[in-house]
Order: C-alpha cells, then sequence, then structure tokens
C-alpha cells in the first residue's frame, strides 16, 4: 500500500520493505539489506525507486522520536536507518541514510545494514 505526498507529489510505501499493511498497521518484520540489495529490490516494483537524501529527509517528524516520522501516515515504522541513493561526494563507497529514531541524517558503507521505503 502507498501514500501520496500531496506537497512533493511523491508516492511512498506506507511500510518498510518486508512489512505489509494489515487493519491500518504496518505488520510483519522490516527487512534489512545493504544499498546494492535495497536499490534493486525498489526497482523491482513498478516505477519506484530509492528515495534521494533530501526526499527521505522530508519524511522526517522533528516534532516527535523513536520515531521520528509521521506515524498517523507510516504507522509502525521501526526505528533505525533507511537508505537513500545519495552517494557521499567524498566517498561514492559510503551512502546517505536517515535515522528514524531521533530524525537523524548520516552516512554509512554501502556493504552495511538498513531499512527500505521506496518512492515513485
Amino acid at each position: 500500500q502507498t501514500v501520496k505526498d500531496n506537497l512533493t507529489g511523491l508516492e511512498w510505501s506506507r511500510c518498510l520493505a518486508g512489512m505489509e499493511r494489515a487493519k491500518n498497521k504496518c505488520i510483519n518484520e522490516a527487512q534489512s539489506m545493504t544499498h546494492e540489495a535495497a536499490s534493486s529490490l525498489c526497482s523491482e516494483k513498478n516505477g519506484f525507486r530509492l528515495p534521494n537524501i533530501r526526499e527521505l529527509e522530508s519524511l522526517i517528524n522533528y516534532c516527535d522520536h523513536t520515531p521520528a516520522v509521521f506515524v498517523s501516515v507510516f504507522g509502525d515504522t521501526k526505528q533505525g536507518n533507511v537508505w537513500s541513493s545519495t552517494k557521499s561526494s567524498a566517498d561514492e563507497s559510503v551512502i546517505w541514510q536517515v535515522s528514524f529514531d531521533y530524525g537523524m541524517i548520516k552516512a554509512m558503507p554501502a556493504n552495511q545494514k538498513a531499512h527500505v521505503r521506496c518512492v515513485k
């Protein structure tokens, strides 16, 4: 299931990869994967992709934490890091992520694992 952001026009997956929507909640366990696997997963969905860091940052709810996301829209979002498509300008093996624990943006090596939220 998806939700459209009327400000940006982007359509987001409501649940993290591995979870599914049931009774207005995201259930099951969110998958963690490398950046390459995350990018492949999103591209397998019709028209979806990994968001860039600015798009992903637009989901942060700075008025809340654990998780720092609009729970009324994205429900039971798991805490932790979510991949973007944006590579570090200093090192292309490092990718920018959003940590939805407290709404922090940070860069991590592409071979580490993080959660995935696709967009189109």
